[in-house]
């Protein structure tokens, strides 16, 4: 089965690390096993799935064959998009199948290719080593985007004025300094060419 070239980067296709396969695996599992009818995944590609995932929590249990067993998971995630891929249905089940479990959107077009981060999905852990107040604030990858800046919307002489606060690669945003007290934040996804702001969301920043 052939992969789509254009699409065989994102990370729910093909996880950059050992971690984020588990993750991927899981999310296609149960979306599988339930009640999906969309789900037409062949039993053997899901069985092959399972099977890669537990192969890979043994290697990283043990520490050993951590490298195979972490490819072969990401060629299974890999199988179940290009048979989804291939599926004799029409093109607009066959969006909707690829998002139910978690792959891009097949409709989208290239000025809609980053997509937005779903704030709802957005965890915030506060932490304090010594005087200051750490947070750090993990999400689920967006479609097509290969950065995320977080910014903050701070009030300036009575106006919003956004400021970009820190970027990553990776979907999370580790051990930013925030002060004691509720901040309004927007994350934006975006790669070389397009990008995407999230709606505005709230934290509050605890006294540890």
């Amino acid at each position: 089965m052939q992969i789509n070239p254009f699409l065989s980067d994102e990370t729910t296709i093909t996880p950059p690390s050992p971690a984020a396969a588990l993750f991927r695996s899981w999310q296609i599992e149960g979306k599988i096993g339930a009640p999906n009818p969309k789900a037409k995944i062949v039993p053997e590609l899901a069985q092959e799935l399972a099977s890669s995932r537990e192969a890979l929590q043994e290697a990283i249990s043990h520490g050993e064959k951590l490298g195979t067993a972490f490819s072969n998971l990401q060629k299974s995630i890999q199988k179940i998009y290009a048979h989804i891929l291939e599926m004799p249905v029409e093109p607009q089940e066959r969006s909707e199948l690829m998002k139910s479990l978690g792959f891009p959107d097949l409709e989208r077009t290239e000025q809609t290719w980053v997509q937005m981060v779903d704030i709802s999905k957005v965890v915030a852990t506060h932490f304090k080593p010594k005087k200051q107040v750490f947070t750090t604030l993990a999400f689920e990858e967006a479609h097509g985007a290969t950065a995320y800046w977080l910014h903050e919307i701070r009030v300036v002489d009575g106006e919003d004025i956004v400021d970009a606060v820190v970027e990553n690669w990776a979907p999370q945003f580790s051990r930013v300094r925030m002060p004691v007290g509720k901040h309004r934040l927007i994350i934006e996804s975006r790669n070389s060419a397009y990008a995407v702001m999230s709606p505005e969301f709230e934290i509050e920043v605890p006294q540890l």
